[in-house]
């Protein structure tokens, strides 16, 4: 077994961190996949034997998917919708608070960043926001990514596959690290890494024209002090120039010498590598390697403190959406019972009994006594309605979805519409119930993302 002084970048991020991650998340993974099948019908299991296919197969009444969409569709639209003034900026010094010159700037700055890096066509934030919202009430852990498109000048928003998401956690609980592990064409690949620091293979492919066949990739996050850096020989090392890193490998590499970052290759003069005095090469990375804020933008609904992953409104409404589900099962057999009932007939009439739509079945005079009769079972049908709807009520509160729909119960309920005062109690009710998430959405989420769109500004000469 290789030391860990003796690995290079490849085996220590793909061969070891990403071994370790993906046995810290296994644990989470089903009851994820059980969200999908009872409440995500738009959301495939996986990325690959999924695709296509129709999901929520195990689905019976969709209430549980209404719900936890309008939870989402709430929580976007009163918070970040594209027509509010949702950005804002506050010096944080005391000293700066009150001053017409900083307020101004803070002001255009907030008006620059709505209408020319938010909005549309300028990035895809608002369309991708809503998915990322519904998979934070949903399977959990939603994990945005940002990346700058120079050539249409637009931010693109990327919403991976929750199972595609990775996550390490610190001493104080923040996210620090990060991989992001999928398979991408051979045509998405050179377009992001060129065609020449791809594995032989695959180049090989490209040049026979199979731009369609995908291969598994790992992207990874880590801070610039983070010991995985630390310890290593010469000639894998990489210049540490920001606060965090990214990295990409091919995870389908077959060579050693091309187990490697792929956004990275040997400094050259000419056509030589330039090499140091012990003769190892030096590596330079050829496109966005270090990022001055944190490159992914995770949000956690409801996050123990002993785990990695969070839990969310489905996880709580899970139990409950199976017994809906259960319910109306029995309701459908049970109406599917009474309008196609079971019939009693004496065996001297088998093969004779016609018993469907306009159907005459003759029978001797002396049989009539013994005509068939349908099966007369016992139900109530009003009973188990009046079941069903409690079972539905139980698995909206878990979405809030009384508070989200406030004002329209409010006035289905009532012949007035609500005064001011009642809106302002309505209004201060469910911000006393929402606002731990709202906290953690509009706080580190919101925040993470605005820093990166900020930092790619900067970087293209647009702001400062």
């Amino acid at each position: 077994m290789t030391v860990w002084s003796e690995m290079n970048l490849y085996q220590r991020f793909v061969e070891h961190r990403q071994v370790q991650m993906e046995d810290d998340r296994a644990p989470y993974d089903p009851v994820r996949e059980e969200i999908v099948t009872y409440l995500r019908p738009d959301l495939t299991i996986n990325t690959e034997g999924d695709i296509g296919k129709q999901m929520g197969s195990a689905i019976i009444e969709g209430t549980a998917h209404f719900d936890a969409a309008t939870m989402a569709t709430w929580f976007v639209g009163n918070m970040v919708g594209a027509a509010l003034d949702w950005v804002r900026y506050r010096m944080g010094q005391q000293r700066y608070k009150g001053d017409d010159v900083f307020n101004a700037f803070l002001q255009r700055m907030a008006e620059f960043m709505l209408q020319e890096v938010y909005a549309y066509p300028n990035s895809n934030f608002y369309e991708v926001n809503g998915v990322f919202v519904l998979d934070g009430l949903t399977v959990g852990s939603p994990v945005m990514l940002s990346e700058y498109d120079a050539e249409n000048s637009r931010h693109v928003c990327i919403l991976p596959h929750f199972s595609e998401n990775y996550i390490i956690r610190n001493w104080f609980g923040d996210d620090v690290a990060y991989h992001r592990k999928w398979r991408a064409t051979n045509y998405g690949a050179m377009q992001a890494f060129g065609k020449k620091n791809l594995p032989a293979a695959i180049q090989n492919e490209i040049r026979q024209g199979s731009h369609n066949t995908k291969h598994t990739y790992l992207m990874c996050v880590a801070r610039a002090g983070d010991d995985i850096f630390q310890d290593l020989k010469p000639e894998h090392q990489i210049p540490l120039n920001r606060p965090w890193m990214q990295l990409w490998f091919a995870m389908d590499s077959a060579k050693p010498e091309e187990r490697r970052p792929l956004n990275y290759e040997p400094l050259k003069r000419g056509e030589k590598p330039v090499l140091r005095p012990d003769g190892s090469k030096i590596w330079l990375p050829n496109s966005a390697s270090g990022f001055d804020s944190r490159p992914f933008n995770s949000w956690h609904y409801r996050r123990l403190p002993h785990e990695t992953y969070s839990r969310t409104p489905a996880w709580s409404a899970l139990p409950d959406v199976k017994g809906l589900n259960a319910a109306w099962k029995s309701i459908h057999s049970r109406a599917h019972q009474e309008s196609d009932p079971a019939a009693l007939a004496i065996e001297s009439l088998k093969g004779k009994l016609k018993l469907g739509a306009k159907g005459v079945t003759w029978i001797p005079d002396e049989l009539w006594e013994k005509r068939p009769e349908p099966w007369k079972s016992v139900g109530n049908y009003s009973f188990a309605m009046d079941f069903v709807d409690r079972r539905t009520k139980t698995v909206g509160r878990h979405f809030f979805a009384d508070m989200a729909r406030m004002i329209e119960n409010y006035s289905r309920d009532h012949t007035q519409p609500p005064t001011a005062y009642q809106l302002s109690q309505m209004i201060s009710e469910t911000l006393v119930l929402i606002g731990p998430a709202i906290t953690s959405y509009a706080g580190p989420a919101l925040q993470n993302i605005d820093e990166q769109f900020i930092e790619s500004e900067k970087r293209t000469g647009r702001l400062f």
